[in-house]
Parts: C-alpha cells; structure tokens; sequence
C-alpha cells in the first residue's frame, strides 16, 4: 500500500530511510508518543457503608467504585492504595494491619481479606481515603476518595430489671436481681446491692 503524501511527509520528518536489499527500515523517533494511546488514570467513587454496632465489615470490590471511562477499552482494577488509615477502628488484611500508603491487591479483597472493625461498643462515624489502581501502565486514581463507615446501635429496647427479695431472719437476708433485654448481644449490667437487716428483736416470718 502507498502512503499518501500527507503521511509521508510527517513520517519524513521524525524517521531515516535507510535502503537495504529487498527492504526499508523506517527508524521512527518517539513511535511509543506518536502510535500508542496515552493512558489515562482510573475514578474511584467515594462510598458510605453502614455497619452494626459491634461488627466488622468486610469491604468489597464495589465498594470503591471503580471506573475507567476515559480509556478504551477501559482497563481492570487491580488495587487500591489506603492514603489515611481510619479515623476510628482499624483496618486489616488477611489479619494483618493496613498502614497509610499501603496497596491492597484486588485479589485480596475478593478472598475477603480485606475487612473493617470499629471499636467496641463505638457509634458514630469514621472514615479513611483510598486510590484506585488499574492494571494499565501506572494509572492510579490521582484524587483520594473518602470511604465512611457509619457505625449504628442496635440497642433499640431498655432492659427491664425485676426485684425479688425475701428475709429469712433478723439477721440474714437475701436479695436477687434479675435482668432481661430483648437485644442481642444485650450490654452488660453491672449492680451492687446493699442490704440491710431489720432492726428487730424477733426473727421474721417468710415474705415474698
């Protein structure tokens, strides 16, 4: 095929000819910058998890949101880069601690090693930002995205605490508290209990 004058004139202008027997060696400066798209850096998307009281979470794939629309064809995720760690809780891969600037394989978050905790009993809410990484060159995601986790309670009932007591004699008594709470796991009740004799000279029948 002939190449149009056009094309031969800025092919000229960056390359040598060089005539051999029965071929010619274009030497083309910079072909990679002329003849290969450029790639461009993948999106990530922030998020906002809800998570139990109590409760780690497992983070997934799709939690990042990952795209690549400015390549074609767009490129796989391939990791994601912690830029700060949580604010509150910690974060773990494969029961290892995740520090500011780690990458996290997408392998591993797929093997579900990738998991959050928050602290005990905490509510609230605490965050980290994160880089999305592709497989294509070195695009990773130049803006950090927020990735928040709102911790709720699900202590949702007030215990009912029962009194039952009943003197034996002047001297000694005994007194017992039962507790009961439709929440599970329910909180643990810590109580005290004084109790006191009658001062009375003669013992006391049963009561209840």
């Amino acid at each position: 095929m002939k190449l149009s004058k056009w094309i031969r004139e800025r092919l000229l202008t960056s390359c040598q000819v060089t005539r051999k027997p029965n071929r010619i060696r274009l030497l083309v400066e910079s072909l990679e910058d002329r003849c290969v798209p450029a790639n461009h850096a993948p999106i990530g998307t922030a998020a906002t998890l809800t998570i139990p009281q109590n409760q780690a979470y497992t983070i997934a794939t799709s939690d990042f949101g990952f795209t690549d629309p400015n390549d074609s064809p767009a490129n796989n995720f391939s990791a994601v880069t912690i830029t700060t760690f949580p604010t509150a809780g910690h974060l773990d891969n494969n029961g290892m601690p995740v520090g500011t600037g780690t990458s996290v394989s997408v392998a591993d978050i797929v093997a579900n090693h990738l998991v959050y905790s928050p602290d005990l009993m905490g509510s609230g809410s605490a965050s980290l930002t994160f880089q999305v990484q592709e497989n294509g060159g070195v695009g990773i995601d130049p803006n950090p995205k927020v990735m928040t986790f709102t911790s709720t309670t699900n202590n949702q009932n007030t215990p009912t605490i029962q009194f039952q007591s009943y003197a034996i004699d002047a001297i000694n008594s005994d007194a017992r508290l039962f507790t009961q709470d439709t929440d599970s796991p329910g909180p643990v009740i810590d109580l005290s209990v004084v109790v006191t004799a009658p001062s009375v000279s003669s013992p006391l029948k049963n009561a209840s």
